[in-house]
């Protein structure tokens, strides 16, 4: 520092100049910033006690205490409580948090409640608007089912009828008059019929199958075209004159084999096809 009196540099620390012995006033910065913080410790710690510690034995006769030590007590009251509401603060602080976390809780905790009702009953909508789709969906397949039968029963009546003006049926197939006499050799049926037919492949005779439940073309073998196992022969012929085909089934030493119902299939050249009426034969024993 440089000296206020004389203008020269001495120590920072000294308290007086060392070439004319002027004050330099540090030491009393020194005391002043002392005597400060004397009076802030007085202020907030109070008065000091000190406490002579007497000699193990208790004898306090002798001319000096062994030791000493100062304790500070409280100016006033009012000082002692400035220490205590920092304390009182930071616990009312920790209670206001946990009392806010228990009410989060409770709000999550009835939130979640009400989201599972709400779940619940959205899924019981659900459950009952799939019901509805469902018994929506099997009515539309229903109605679908009476539609694909109605479209059957068209387009079978319109073969039908597109088949009878192609193939015209002069002579259906009657029923005979009684039964037939196991091994007889005579005529059963006969089918006249008109059209774009063939001779050797437009007329297929049938006999229904009780155990399968459907129609089976006869199977004719031979230069005679017969069938041995129900006694069966078949002749096909044609009128130039009339443009009429007929085709007679024949009792061929007929079988009890033979017994049930028959149809004739007709089939012109260009593969429309109608059936003949049905007829039944029954066999007695000779």
């Amino acid at each position: 520092m440089i000296c206020r009196n004389c203008g020269k540099e001495i120590d920072d620390n000294a308290t007086e100049c060392i070439y004319c012995g002027c004050p330099t006033g540090l030491e009393e910065v020194v005391a002043e910033d002392e005597s400060d913080r004397i009076n802030a410790e007085d202020e907030y710690f109070g008065e000091k006690d000190t406490i002579e510690e007497l000699p193990e034995d208790g004898n306090a006769g002798g001319s000096e205490p062994l030791s000493s030590r100062t304790e500070y007590r409280p100016a006033n009251t009012q000082s002692s409580r400035l220490a205590k509401p920092g304390i009182v603060s930071g616990n009312a602080l920790s209670t206001a948090i946990s009392i806010l976390c228990a009410i989060l809780s409770l709000i999550c905790l009835a939130m979640t409640i009400s989201i599972r009702s709400a779940i619940a009953d959205s899924a019981a909508q659900i459950s009952d608007q799939m019901t509805e789709v469902r018994q929506s969906t099997d009515a539309l397949y229903s109605k679908l089912d009476d539609v694909d039968t109605t479209i059957a029963d068209l387009t079978t009546n319109t073969n039908e009828q597109v088949a009878r003006q192609a193939i015209k049926l002069t002579k259906d197939l009657n029923s005979l008059a009684g039964p037939v006499t196991e091994g007889k050799y005579n005529q059963m049926f006969i089918i006249n019929a008109q059209g774009d037919l063939s001779v050797t492949s437009s007329f297929d005779w049938q006999k229904y199958n009780e155990f399968t439940g459907s129609w089976e073309s006869i199977s004719f073998t031979g230069d005679a075209t017969t069938n041995e196992e129900l006694g069966l022969r078949f002749e096909n012929k044609i009128d130039n004159s009339t443009g009429t085909y007929t085709s007679i089934l024949w009792a061929n030493g007929i079988t009890q084999a033979a017994a049930g119902r028959y149809r004739c299939v007709i089939t012109n050249v260009s593969g429309v096809s109608i059936r003949s009426s049905e007829a039944l034969v029954e066999i007695a024993v000779q």
